[in-house]
């Protein structure tokens, strides 16, 4: 395996992607876009009209990767809609984070 993403429902007309990751030696070789593409193509088959996505920031500030894939959903057509602290999206799981984060939320109209 070199690529996968998780897709889940949120309700009947909203999708979700998360989990993008690519093998580092085949970043930069459109995989990723092709997989976004995927997970939007089975939204849109399940009848969504709206695909959302979360970017895990440290409240510290954005690194460098972080800025660049947030371009890059950009490029893709996502856009900015609001940050999310982590506490209220996964509780449980924050405690395992080895630094206060938050979530960028994104969001994409899917056009059939």
């Amino acid at each position: 395996m070199i690529a996968c993403v998780h897709v889940t429902l949120w309700s009947s007309r909203v999708a979700k992607f998360g989990m993008l990751s690519v093998l580092p030696k085949y970043e930069g070789f459109g995989v990723g876009g092709l997989l976004v593409k995927a997970a939007e193509s089975y939204a849109k088959d399940l009848g969504c009209i709206r695909m959302v996505l979360d970017i895990l920031i440290p409240v510290a500030g954005e690194t460098p990767s972080k800025v660049q894939l947030m371009e890059w959903y950009t490029r893709l057509n996502y856009r900015f809609l609001h940050e999310l602290p982590i506490e209220h999206a996964v509780y449980p799981e924050a405690k395992f984070l080895k630094m206060p984060c938050l979530f960028s939320v994104h969001e994409k109209k899917l056009l059939k």
